[in-house]
């Protein structure tokens, strides 16, 4: 199924010079990884055909080849910090990090002089960013007349308490999309997710939405690290520490040890990209010859593609590995995050995954799942995956 279409039209006409392009992609990771992973793979797509500049100022994150290089912007690192903005590595106040971000990415428009502005989640998330990113938007207008700026939205993006007040919210994204964005592009499959499930008021948007599948990395080889005959079990919690679920996993991987039902398998669990010194103790400190741990990696679709189930969360970025490789998953969705429930949900509506709430989560309960999961057939669907891709023909066609 084809998964881009527009919704209404907008009252700017999208015009751009055709052929080859300059794209500067804005993203701003705070928590995680999953933003600036999605935004990633987008960057490499596009960069096969045009000139892309992506924006770099989050956590460090591992990146997988390229094979059509693109640029760096980086940027002095923030985070989220008890709810607030905080530098990375805390050297500086807030405010003077901000004020040299600001001049950085003013250099960076001026290098890149973009025909094409690509801002990830805001306006229906990052409000805390306002300033930055819609000063970034000015400044690349007053160079480029003609410049296209598109929103970067994910299949999942309700408000959260960081976003104006819910009875602010509805009018701010909607005066901030018509004010300074010439469309949308929802990274989802419209069979799946649409923005009017948890936005009643989408459909009054004056820009148009573009939905252009799930944007999936893609396998470069067919197998990933072939550590046995047999699929390993994986479990990961993408960019967060997710402490207890891989503490649940193991245990629940020895009580499936001990009822004889692991088949030879090992459990591979991956770290986090934020690990704590007891987590490092926990994780280290199991010797079994069935457990192995892996680092945060780029091999990780890899890996992916061998296993004969995925325990993980619900993050965009895994839930599209597992889509991607139709592998069998159980999913804990992060209850401290606006997305994950939901996306949890849907997938368990299509038979595509087993879903335990965090609140419910035990070792016995766990096990009890793997076990069932296993001696289930593979999950088949007809998803489209190809966002990236997608997107590519979107902008080319701009």
């Amino acid at each position: 199924n084809s998964a881009s279409f527009s919704h209404r039209s907008n009252r700017r006409e999208c015009k751009m010079m055709p052929g080859r392009k300059r794209i500067l992609l804005y993203v701003q990771h705070l928590t995680g990884s999953g933003h600036f992973v999605r935004t990633f793979e987008l960057a490499r797509t596009l960069a096969t055909q045009h000139d892309v500049w992506l924006l770099d100022g989050g956590h460090p994150v591992p990146r997988p080849p390229v094979e059509h290089p693109f640029n760096f912007v980086t940027l002095p690192r923030i985070h989220r910090r008890n709810g607030e903005l905080a530098a990375w590595n805390d050297a500086k106040p807030i405010d003077e990090v901000m004020q040299e971000r600001r001049r950085l990415l003013q250099i960076a428009v001026q290098q890149s002089s973009p025909d094409l502005l690509v801002v990830e989640h805001f306006p229906f998330r990052k409000w805390n960013l306002q300033s930055e990113i819609l000063s970034t938007i000015e400044f690349a207008r007053a160079r480029n007349s003609q410049l296209q700026v598109m929103c970067s939205l994910r299949d999942v993006a309700p408000p959260t308490r960081f976003d104006p007040s819910s009875n602010r919210f509805q009018a701010d994204v909607k005066a901030a999309l018509a004010s300074n964005f010439h469309g949308l592009l929802v990274h989802a499959d419209p069979m799946m997710f649409q923005l009017t499930d948890y936005y009643s008021w989408a459909d009054q948007l004056t820009v148009p939405i573009h939905y252009t599948g799930f944007i999936s990395e893609k396998l470069t080889s067919p197998l990933g690290p072939n550590i046995d005959q047999t699929g390993p079990i994986i479990v990961s919690s993408g960019g967060t520490a997710g402490e207890n679920l891989r503490s649940c996993a193991i245990e629940a991987w020895r009580l499936l040890s001990q009822r004889g039902a692991t088949g030879g398998r090992k459990l591979v669990v991956f770290k986090s990209l934020a690990e704590s010194n007891a987590v490092e103790a926990l994780l280290w400190g199991i010797d079994s010859p069935d457990v192995v741990f892996e680092d945060f990696s780029t091999s990780f679709l890899g890996w992916m593609s061998r296993a004969d189930l995925s325990v993980s969360e619900a993050g965009y970025n895994t839930c599209a590995n597992i889509l991607e490789t139709r592998t069998r998953a159980i999913l804990i969705p992060n209850d401290k995050t606006s997305d994950q429930s939901l996306r949890a949900e849907r997938l368990a509506e299509r038979g595509l995954a087993t879903v335990i709430p965090a609140t419910e989560l035990t070792s016995i309960r766990l096990a009890d799942a793997m076990g069932q999961a296993l001696a289930s057939p593979p999950p088949q669907h007809d998803l489209d995956l190809d966002g990236a891709k997608n997107t590519l023909a979107f902008v080319n066609n701009l």
